[in-house]
């Protein structure tokens, strides 16, 4: 299970999971009530990336994209075994599509195994087109947490750092680097 640096981070994974749509329907309904909100950078900076439009990829990237879906209901729900079953089946599908990839690790830290969290991680990012600046900014990020739960803190701090460069207003990497001990330490 993620340990407690994590939790403190940000209050669970699920919570992270969850965050997206949570802030979503903040913002969904001060907009029906006529406000704008405050923060509106804060709200960017904790939502999930969207999924592309579906009617850009060919016929099986769609069912893929579709399971990704799924999973991602799943994963809001805390069904972990669940979303990763969608996730696996978008990534059998279309393997060169990142989006499963993604979400296969954020599932399986959730589950507790870091170690392969990592590996389908890496896959998402090898994926990614050099123009999908957000969800490369979210992939390093979550990266950067799970080395920083491992105690890798180098590959934290590259981690977090990289996603710095992509997007230079993501708290959750900012505090992530506060987070880490000094370099010259131990």
């Amino acid at each position: 299970m993620p340990s407690a640096i994590l939790v403190l981070a940000c209050g669970s994974l699920a919570g992270y999971a969850q965050e997206g749509a949570a802030y979503n329907r903040v913002e969904e309904a001060a907009q029906q009530n006529g406000r704008q909100l405050q923060y509106r950078g804060m709200l960017q900076e904790h939502a999930a990336p969207s999924l592309p439009d579906p009617a850009v990829f060919s016929p099986q990237d769609r069912i893929a994209l579709h399971f990704v879906e799924q999973g991602q209901a799943a994963l809001n729900q805390e069904d972990f075994h669940r979303a990763r079953i969608f996730f696996e089946r978008a990534v059998n599908i279309a393997p060169l599509q990142p989006y499963g990839y993604y979400f296969l690790g954020r599932a399986t830290f959730a589950q507790g195994d870091a170690h392969q969290a990592l590996v389908f991680l890496l896959k998402a990012e090898l994926a990614l087109p050099e123009e999908n600046a957000d969800w490369m900014a979210k992939t390093k990020c979550l990266q950067g947490m799970i080395h920083e739960d491992l105690g890798e803190y180098g590959e934290a701090r590259l981690s977090y750092q990289r996603c710095l460069e992509i997007s230079p207003q993501s708290l959750r990497a900012m505090s992530g680097l506060a987070r880490l001990p000094d370099e010259s330490e131990p």
